[in-house]
């Protein structure tokens, strides 16, 4: 390898073409002999990546110098957290220190690695102004940050230890999203200057959940990253609105509801932060392997459910989401829940909002189209519980009209007032008001009414079974209200939480 351009008798530049991008990258490399350590891993960076050599007389303007950095600035970052928490996330299945598992959008994106630039220990006390942290990490921190952080007055963190994403203006957001408009999140890099990424928790469709350290409160905190898609970005804004909402009406946290402790934008991605919690209701069923939760516990969850129903109601909030996977567990040893996961939720005062309840737990008024309202969380709530004791669905359909179908094996026909106000009517009924049952290839039609609620919970405890079917009642108006539900016999013999 031969440099042809020095800027005195210590310095060389190199210039290399990554073969990814076309992208220039210079280091600045020293020739002391005290040095050569440094010098001698940036021709094995060459080497390694097969980069091509470009002779360079003076540094481009989107070069990136690499400064030596002495011995006592490469050591690894210091333990930020204390033992038990360090112990709590090797132990988890799913923490991945070093990487996460990124989509092939992502895998396309140029990104900084640790091979390409020295790491740099945060070896100032934070928080710092963002003019002071661009002097001392300018080199450590992409060329997107050095406009990026003086937008923000202070800053905790700057995760200048990631792999950190080389922004590019012909990517999509700057590089920033994968193909889905999902944030790519790097492990060990930070949000919006103040959090750090641990690990990937959750994802779903509109979002995805990673768990952070909050460099200024010092704790282990939830942070929900909404795609970037306009019509996405504008369901997460309303998410926000609704839980800041939730918050101000349980200034206590006694309403089992998720606590949000602030949102914020980052990269076009809302971000909302809320506290850690545990597994969920969903993996505890499972757990179970179909041999149901004992009552005892469900009394607890019910009780929990209820009365965050019941504040939802008061703040004129319909989940229209329910299902065991939104209902939290803030400890694994306790039964203590929290209900999650308002991406799908509106106020009722909106003029137009689209119902997008899971469908084993979707109320017949939704399947019909006919108007709805609180009442659909309370049916969702009904099939959770019964699918709590049972261990399975109560009602796995396959589809909406399977899902009916399952509804009137269990209920019978609905009523001629509910269906006569379905807009989907043609599709599930003749010309007759006959239903047209479901046909499925490997198994006989269900017969409406043919089945009872005791066949499938197999239980002798008659409360229980009277406030199920409360609960999975046709008519929408004469289903328990969360105030009613919690003055049921089944309920208010519940132990006390």
């Amino acid at each position: 390898m031969k440099s042809t351009s020095q800027r005195n008798d210590n310095v060389k530049i190199y210039t290399f073409i990554t073969p990814r991008n076309s992208r220039n990258l210079s280091l600045l490399i020293e020739k002391d002999p005290n040095k050569a350590r440094l010098h001698k891993y940036a021709l094995s960076i060459a080497a390694d990546k097969k980069f091509t050599i470009l002779d360079s007389s003076r540094k481009r303007k989107d070069d990136i110098s690499l400064p030596y950095i002495h011995n006592s600035h490469r050591s690894n970052i210091s333990p930020r957290y204390n033992n038990a928490t360090n112990k709590s996330l090797a132990s988890s299945p799913n923490h991945t220190p070093d990487k996460l598992n990124i989509s092939k959008a992502s895998r396309k994106t140029s990104i900084l690695r640790p091979e390409d630039f020295q790491p740099v220990s945060e070896d100032l006390k934070f928080p710092i102004a963002s003019s002071q942290a661009l002097k001392r990490y300018m080199n450590s921190l992409t060329p997107y940050e050095h406009g990026e952080i003086l937008e923000y007055p202070k800053v905790y963190f700057l995760g200048i230890n990631a792999s950190k994403i080389f922004s590019n203006k012909t990517e999509k957001n700057y590089g920033f999203d994968d193909e889905n408009s999902n944030y790519i999140l790097i492990t060990g890099d930070h949000l919006n200057y103040r959090y750090e990424i641990l690990e990937i928790i959750g994802a779903g469709n509109c979002s995805q959940v990673c768990k952070c350290f909050d460099h200024k409160t010092k704790e282990i905190v939830a942070i929900k990253v909404v795609k970037s898609k306009p019509k996405i970005y504008k369901q997460g804004v309303a998410e926000a609105k609704i839980l800041h909402a939730i918050k101000d009406e349980d200034e206590n946290d006694e309403w089992n509801i998720v606590r949000m402790h602030e949102f914020f934008l980052f990269r076009k991605h809302i971000c909302m932060v809320m506290e850690i919690l545990d597994i969920s209701l969903y993996t505890m069923i499972k757990s179970s392997k179909t041999m149901g939760l004992p009552l005892g516990i469900i009394k607890r969850i019910a009780k929990q459910i209820i009365r965050a129903l019941k504040l939802l109601r008061k703040c004129g909030i319909i989940h229209c989401d329910l299902n065991p996977k939104n209902i939290l567990l803030k400890m694994y040893s306790k039964s203590e829940i929290k209900l999650i996961d308002f991406g799908s939720s509106c106020f009722t005062s909106d003029k137009k909002y689209n119902i997008k309840q899971v469908k084993y737990y979707r109320a017949p008024e939704v399947i019909l189209g006919c108007l709805h309202s609180y009442p659909i969380d309370m049916w969702s709530l009904g099939c959770i519980l019964a699918e709590c004791f049972a261990g399975v669905p109560l009602f796995p359909g396959e589809n909406d009209h399977d899902q009916l179908s399952c509804i009137m094996e269990l209920l019978g026909v609905p009523p001629d007032s509910l269906v006569s106000q379905s807009s989907m009517k043609d599709s599930y009924f003749n010309l007759f008001g006959e239903p047209i049952l479901y046909q499925k290839s490997y198994n006989k039609p269900r017969t409406p009414g043919s089945v009872l609620l005791i066949d499938k919970i197999k239980t002798t405890d008659l409360r229980f079974l009277d406030f199920l079917e409360e609960c999975l009642r046709y008519d929408p108006d004469s289903r328990l209200t969360p105030s009613k539900a919690l003055k049921h016999p089944w309920i208010s013999e519940a132990i006390k939480i």
